[in-house]
């Protein structure tokens, strides 16, 4: 494992069961994911991206085992996470951090703000009660909240404050890795900017390691060293998101980078438009799973399933054409 891998997912699969019938029997598996592969430098941003249900959020739930694996590795400094007895889980805990989608439903509305902030730390028990309160200070500072909203709780704040309290709490134990699940989807515009500017600034301040989910192919863009596009829980491309970007390589890929918008209304745009709907993870397609919708395909992309390799320094693709 590289000195500077902070954490490294290694066949990464998770499948859910599908329940039919009067006894209520297997019939089938959902493949959430399937199989995936790549590593987080320590002090960088990756992202993943693809469309709803590719297995994005439940790749962040399988790290911070909120859902256990089928099978697979998840090394976080050089430790398998999947085999971490529950005191080694709760010092891990320690170390990784999550920032929900929805901070509406992420915050306790009986708990006030203080209280919020400082549960990490009575959990863990690492803090002095006498030095919890400066601790929250702190941590108010840092994103930028008030101290007289201590006091307040969560159903006085906006969407973005809200986002605020989520992301202080996730610091609370000065965490290396942030798994951060789509955390400006639900706010307004305005304030999305001004969310992730925070997010790097603490990155920059505190040497965080952020772990990013979205479907904003534009905030990737703005946030993200490096982007990993998934498609029905694989990987089908991972590289630096200038290059993933400018030069797609993975032909489901490039149809993503042609749908984001422009902001001029006078451009002339080229789309790419795909055909049929995205097929069910129960029984997902033969061979690469984007073959019934690629406009490229060939006869071998039915057949076997493409390995997921690097084509160019630093750029891996699964795919039979950019192969």
């Amino acid at each position: 494992m590289n000195p500077e891998t902070l954490l490294e997912v290694k066949g990464l699969k998770k499948y859910f069961p599908v329940r039919g019938g009067i006894l209520s029997r297997r019939v089938g598996w959902v493949h959430a994911v399937d199989g995936i592969n790549f590593a987080v430098k320590s002090g960088e941003t990756v992202g993943l991206v693809g469309e709803s249900g590719c297995g994005k959020t439940s790749v962040l739930r399988l790290i911070m085992r909120l859902m256990e694996p089928t099978s697979g590795q998840a090394l976080f400094m050089g430790r398998d996470i999947f085999k971490m007895t529950k005191k080694k889980l709760k010092e891990l805990r320690s170390q990784i951090s999550m920032i929900f989608q929805d901070p509406y439903s992420s915050l306790d509305p009986r708990m006030a703000l203080a209280d919020i902030i400082a549960e990490p730390l009575r959990i863990h028990g690492l803090t002095k009660p006498s030095q919890k309160m400066k601790r929250v200070e702190e941590l108010l500072e840092k994103v930028e909240l008030s101290r007289a909203y201590m006091n307040r709780y969560p159903h006085e704040f906006s969407g973005g404050q809200k986002q605020r309290i989520g992301i202080a709490r996730a610091l609370a134990m000065n965490p290396r890795l942030i798994l951060a699940d789509e955390p400006v989807s639900s706010l307004d515009l305005s304030v999305r900017g001004s969310i992730l500017n925070l997010l790097r600034g603490l990155q920059r301040e505190l040497g965080l390691t952020y772990l990013y989910v979205s479907h904003d192919l534009s905030t990737v863009r703005h946030f993200c060293h490096r982007t990993m596009v998934m498609y029905l829980g694989k990987a089908v491309e991972l590289g630096p998101t200038d290059d993933v970007y400018s030069e797609p390589l993975h032909p489901y890929t490039k149809v993503l980078m042609s749908a984001i918008p422009v902001p001029d209304p006078t451009a002339k745009v080229s789309r790419m438009s795909l055909k049929g709907e995205v097929p069910t993870p129960i029984n997902p397609p033969s061979g690469c799973r984007f073959h019934p919708r690629c406009p490229y395909v060939s006869p071998s992309c039915s057949e076997k399933e493409p390995d997921f390799v690097e084509v160019k320094e630093g750029r891996y693709v699964a795919c039979y054409l950019a192969q």
